[in-house]
């Protein structure tokens, strides 16, 4: 008993053993060199989704850099589109502005996490998933829509988007509702990826009038006359940018597509955990947890991996900037 009980703990060692976490640790040949940030911010990043973010100082961002909207105690920001932007708190509070005067407020039930306006019509999503068409010139409500309640959900939330005849409302459980404008009458939903948690939609980019882009964590979907091209994976982040669709898995690997997510490219970064990117000219820029900035071209060629400093604050991506808590990175 005692021997076939130390070769059961000595399995066990050996198990716990062989799945440590192991990380980004590029040798010193392949670190081109240190970065240092250019600046810092007013605050440090408090709350964010993938278009804006809020500092603990009541500045806000979005994704041309700090947008002179300043925010009080508790508030933040949803989402901003030119001179409209939407503020929100905790307790359902939602105000939407226009050049810093509120031209509509409304109280609902829970925290609003995302939105879009269009004209007179307003489009929100609720942090237990409910979706909102609203007329602001007259108060009404056009339609309200519920799906199912997630009780786990990250920050990478995408804003609806307004199509031609339809609102598209990306949920907080994998599906896009399509909601006529006119009537608000539900017209049909796709679902991409039924996982049981953290199966936000977290891009959502409707390009033209055929052609829709959405992703959740596990599935990449193109939608375009009557096709549809999926990429699975376990996906941390997709952008575009030029004429190419990049997207990150959280195992390091990154691949480039073209519109019809034709795959191009592909480099895996072994053991890399991304937290950001952007594309900026003719590169990308990618912020690794583990203290590295890597950049290649936008065929994923040429790799250059830059020393940085550990992340360990939240993060944000403007068009030419990466911030890390207070501090920014700028790429000309």
């Amino acid at each position: 008993m005692k021997i076939l009980t130390t070769i059961i703990i000595a399995g066990l060692m050996l198990t716990a053993c062989s799945t440590k976490r192991e990380y980004f640790d590029p040798s010193r040949d392949e670190i081109a060199g240190k970065l240092s940030y250019d600046g810092s911010l007013g605050g440090d990043i408090k709350e964010t989704n993938l278009q804006v973010a809020t500092l603990s100082n009541g500045e806000t961002l979005d994704r041309a850099g700090i947008t002179g909207v300043a925010l009080n105690k508790g508030e933040f920001l949803t989402f901003k589109d030119g001179a409209n932007y939407g503020v929100s708190n905790i307790d359902g509070n939602f105000a939407l502005m226009q050049n810093g005067a509120q031209i509509y407020s409304r109280k609902f039930p829970q925290q609003i996490v995302a939105g879009a306006v269009e004209g007179n019509q307003l489009a929100l999503i609720q942090a237990d998933n409910t979706m909102y068409l609203i007329n602001t010139a007259t108060d009404t409500l056009i339609s309200r829509q519920n799906s199912d309640i997630i009780p786990v959900q990250d920050s990478r939330i995408a804003n609806p988007v307004f199509t031609g005849t339809h609102v598209l409302f990306p949920t907080l459980d994998g599906r896009i509702y399509f909601i006529d404008r006119n009537s608000g009458e539900y017209a049909s939903e796709l679902l991409i990826s039924n996982q049981d948690n953290l199966n936000n939609i977290i891009y959502l980019d409707a390009i033209g009038k055929e052609s829709l882009y959405v992703a959740t964590p596990s599935r990449m979907m193109m939608i375009a006359g009557g096709q549809n091209v999926n990429i699975n994976g376990d996906i941390r982040f997709v952008f575009r940018h030029s004429d190419r669709i990049f997207v990150i898995f959280n195992n390091g690997t990154v691949g480039a597509y073209d519109s019809h997510l034709n795959k191009l490219n592909e480099h895996k970064f072994r053991f890399a955990m991304f937290v950001n990117a952007l594309g900026k000219g003719n590169r990308i820029y990618m912020l690794e947890k583990n203290g590295y900035v890597v950049s290649t071209n936008l065929d994923l060629g040429d790799a250059q991996i830059y020393k940085l400093g550990k992340v360990k604050n939240k993060t944000f991506a403007t068009t030419d900037s990466l911030i890390v808590g207070n501090k920014y990175l700028k790429f000309e």
